[in-house]
């Protein structure tokens, strides 16, 4: 039961994942740079990348299910070949 759960969520955990280390590596990246510089990365990405954070996660989700396709694509052609 739990192979067919992440079978059918896979695309789902791999957006999240992405997602979350995008997030992670611009906090770091704005921890880097001092406390002041941190603050304004936060309320900036509150403010204007809130609204978009979907979409970006609605296109994340379209690549890798492209991707996951592709691969399982060429996985059914290759062993139909032999």
């Amino acid at each position: 039961p739990w192979r067919q759960l992440f079978a059918a969520n896979l695309d789902i955990m791999v957006r999240t994942l992405l997602l979350t280390v995008s997030f992670a590596l611009m906090t770091r990246s704005g921890a880097q740079l001092g406390t002041l510089t941190l603050a304004a990365n936060q309320l900036l990405l509150q403010a204007f990348m809130a609204p978009w954070r979907q979409l970006f996660a609605a296109n994340l989700d379209i690549m890798v299910r492209t991707l996951l396709l592709t691969v399982s694509f060429a996985l059914m052609t290759r062993s139909g070949a032999q």
